[in-house]
């Protein structure tokens, strides 16, 4: 994706991949920190206490939750590890 500034036309958007990434860290983030909160009591009891979290997984049906721990673990490929 090319960026460009606003006065030259740009939508002044920096990587949408590299912001992707970070918003999906960010529920990681959130998961470990915000324990009591309502959606990472949901996300325990649909894939256990840990969430999943380290572990490669084979989603049965849609879930945005196990996308994220897909994406994470296939960022310790590339040497990043949470």
């Amino acid at each position: 994706m090319e960026e460009a500034a606003k006065d030259v036309g740009g939508l002044r958007v920096s990587s949408l991949f590299a912001l992707n990434r970070a918003l999906m860290f960010k529920w990681v983030w959130r998961f470990f920190s915000q324990k009591n909160s309502l959606w990472v009591r949901v996300v325990k009891a649909l894939h256990g206490e840990d969430g999943k979290i380290g572990k490669k997984v084979q989603p049965r049906y849609p879930s945005i939750w196990l996308n994220i721990i897909n994406e994470i673990e296939s960022l310790k490929l590339h040497g990043i590890d949470l």
